[in-house]
């Protein structure tokens, strides 16, 4: 039995967990770095701040009468990966590539405050899914430097066609007419 990580599927594994990683495997249907996501609660997204004030740009569940939606790209999380812990970069206009951070106090416990995926921006889950293909699933993230700090929420990965600067495919396109033609 071959060994995850090493032989043909070694540059995958390095890319997943990060290289000279010691950490044990991830679950096939673990996030990968680089994928997009979205975090939401109740059928909500959560959003960052459009008109931050200060360096830190907040980050919290949109009101139901925002309307916002997944597609929209204030919701949109680079995932990052270091071994187990995860970070999520925000790419909108005002976070400027700031990852996620949990706060002890302030306006917002959560916020987008650094570039750098130290401690205070790595989260780590128990929940990742086993199966791959997954679309959302709920996760507990526990933030690496306030333990305390739990999200549940459900993660959503965002399809191709709604991250900024992506065309949709040409299949999608034409399904999508041959469906609005009926």
């Amino acid at each position: 039995e071959e060994v995850p990580g090493t032989g043909a599927d070694a540059d995958a594994y390095a890319d997943a967990i990060g290289p000279g990683s010691t950490d044990p495997p991830l679950p096939a249907g673990a996030l990968r770095a680089g994928e997009t996501v979205a975090f939401l609660s109740d059928g909500l997204p959560y959003v960052a701040d459009r008109a931050p004030t200060g360096e830190a740009v907040g980050f919290a569940l949109s009101a139901l009468e925002d309307a916002a939606s997944v597609a929209d790209p204030s919701t949109h999380l680079v995932v990052v990966r270091q071994g187990k812990f995860l970070g999520f970069r925000s790419a909108s206009a005002p976070c400027d590539g700031k990852l996620l951070q949990a706060r002890h106090r302030g306006r917002g416990r959560l916020c987008f405050y650094n570039r750098n995926h130290g401690v205070n921006e790595q989260w780590e889950t128990p929940d990742e899914p086993a199966e791959t293909g997954w679309t959302a699933a709920t996760l507990r993230l526990r933030n690496r430097r306030l333990p305390s700090c739990v999200l549940r929420v459900t993660v959503t990965r965002v399809p191709p066609e709604m991250i900024t600067g992506t065309p949709p495919a040409p299949h999608a396109l034409s399904s999508r007419r041959r469906s609005a033609s009926r």
